[in-house]
């Protein structure tokens, strides 16, 4: 059962995807609302999950690292998911989960293209994660 789980959220299956880009002066920012269906059996126990990610396009590949070091966590300096900070670069996005209130596409868009994004930006969107699976083609990355 466990298995079927990593299977659905590896592979983005059940995921609706909202997603547009923000008006000047942010135009450089793009919000993803995904919400992900766990299948019908396992929904009672899992739920679904529901990301609201700010991705910036305008950010090359080869600056994407600088990029989250300087915005994940709103700036902090903590970022890195291991010990040493040392990260595999490879399928990096220049993309991270947004906190936000809310629980509708709306809502996240609102987040963060309204928002003060030293308050939205948040945790990276590591390249194993679903939401990256499903927002790497988006991005054309």
């Amino acid at each position: 059962m466990l298995l079927a789980a990593t299977v659905v959220a590896v592979t983005g299956c059940g995921a609706e995807t909202e997603h547009g880009c923000c008006e000047p002066p942010k135009e450089n920012l793009e919000w993803f609302y995904i919400e992900q269906e766990a299948p019908s059996l396992l929904e009672a126990i899992y739920g679904s999950n529901k990301w609201c990610v700010v991705c910036d396009a305008s950010i090359a590949e080869e600056d994407v690292l600088e990029w989250l070091k300087a915005n994940a966590y709103g700036g902090s300096g903590t970022w890195a998911n291991d010990e040493d900070g040392e990260v595999d670069e490879d399928g990096l996005l220049p993309c991270l989960f947004a906190n936000t209130n809310g629980d509708s596409a709306a809502e996240c868009q609102s987040a963060i293209c309204q928002g003060d994004v030293r308050e939205v930006f948040n945790d990276i969107v590591w390249p194993d994660y679903g939401a990256a699976k499903i927002i790497a083609p988006l991005l054309e990355r």
